[in-house]
C-alpha cells in the first residue's frame, strides 16, 4: 500500500507548489510600482540657464553704423525641496489621497544649498567710418553690460516640484530672480574716435559718455512658450521622468529667443536659450 500511495502524495505536493508559485507571480505583477516620491523626501534641485548669441549688422545706408553685438548670460542655483504634501486635483477622496499619486515639494521654508549666481557679459558696439578731405575718421560707440554676482533666490514664486507617482511624470517651478543690491549690473558707454589723415599725425581720443550701476532685475529673461514665463521655469504639461545616474534630468533644445534682448536692435532670431536642471533625493 505504501509503495502505491507515495507517488500520489508526491504528485499532490508538486501540483500545490506549481499553483502557489503561479499565484505569487500573479499577485506580484498586479502590485503597483514603488512610488517615486513620498512626503518625507528631500529633493535637491540644481539648474543652469544660458542665453547666448553674437553677430554683426551691416548698415542699410552708407552713413549708418555697423553694429557688433554679443549676449552671454548664465543663471544657476541649487535648491533643497521638502515639506511634501499629497494632493489629487479635483478629488477629496481619502482613498485617492492615500495612494499618494501627486506629491508637491517646496523650498518655501528651506534656505538655498548654494546661492543663486548670475553672470552677464553683453556688449553693443556701433562703428561708423567716414572719409572727408582725405581724413579717415573712425568712431566706436561701445556699450557694455556686466555682472557677476550671487545672492538669495526669491521672487513671486517659490521653487517647487510636483511628482505624479501613477504616471511617473512631474512638473517644476524654478524662480529665476535675485534679491541683491541695486548696483549689481554695471553699464558703461565709451566713445572712441581716431583720425587718420593722408599726411600728418594720427590722433586718437577716448571719452566715457556714461557709467552707471543698475539692479540685476533690469535684465529681464525672455519668454519661451512652455519653458520660461514670468521669470520662472515651468512646463505646460507634465514631463516623463528621465532617470540618469540616480537622479532625474531635463535639457531643453536650443530655443530661439523672441523679443528684445538688447536695447534698440532686433537680434531675436540669433539669440538661443537653453535650460538644464537635475533633481535627486
Amino acid at each position: 500500500m505504501t509503495s502505491i500511495q507515495a507517488p500520489k502524495i508526491k504528485g499532490c505536493s508538486v501540483t500545490f507548489m506549481i499553483v502557489y508559485f503561479a499565484l505569487c507571480v500573479i499577485q506580484t505583477s498586479a502590485q503597483p510600482g514603488k512610488a517615486v516620491a513620498v512626503p518625507s523626501d528631500v529633493w535637491h534641485l540644481s539648474y543652469t540657464i544660458t542665453i547666448k548669441g553674437s553677430g554683426k549688422i551691416e548698415p542699410e545706408e552708407p552713413e549708418d553704423p555697423t553694429i557688433y553685438w554679443k549676449v552671454d548670460r548664465t543663471y544657476s542655483a541649487t535648491f533643497s525641496l521638502a515639506n511634501g504634501t499629497v494632493f489629487s486635483p479635483g478629488s477629496d477622496n481619502p482613498l485617492v489621497l492615500k495612494a499618494k499619486r501627486f506629491v508637491r515639494f517646496s523650498a518655501a521654508k528651506l534656505p538655498l544649498v548654494d546661492n543663486m549666481k548670475v553672470k552677464i557679459d553683453d556688449y553693443l558696439i556701433l562703428v561708423n567710418e567716414e572719409d572727408i578731405c582725405e581724413v579717415v575718421t573712425k568712431r566706436f560707440d561701445k556699450r557694455t553690460w556686466e555682472a557677476d554676482v550671487a545672492g538669495a533666490a526669491k521672487g513671486r514664486f517659490d521653487a517647487s516640484l510636483i511628482i505624479d507617482n501613477q504616471t511617473r511624470s512631474y512638473n517644476i517651478s524654478i524662480p529665476i530672480t535675485l534679491t541683491t543690491a541695486d548696483s549689481d549690473l554695471r553699464y558703461k558707454r565709451i566713445s572712441e574716435e581716431s583720425r587718420t589723415p593722408s599726411v600728418g599725425k594720427i590722433t586718437h581720443e577716448t571719452k566715457v559718455l556714461d557709467e552707471q550701476n543698475y539692479s540685476i532685475f533690469d535684465v529681464v529673461l525672455p519668454r519661451v512658450f512652455g519653458l520660461i514665463e514670468n521669470q520662472r521655469v515651468r512646463h505646460n504639461d507634465y514631463i516623463p521622468l528621465n532617470q540618469i545616474d540616480g537622479g532625474y534630468e531635463f535639457t531643453s533644445k536650443e530655443e530661439v529667443v523672441h523679443g528684445k534682448v538688447l536695447p534698440n536692435i532686433d537680434v531675436e532670431d540669433k539669440v538661443k536659450l537653453t535650460v538644464f536642471y537635475r533633481f535627486k533625493k
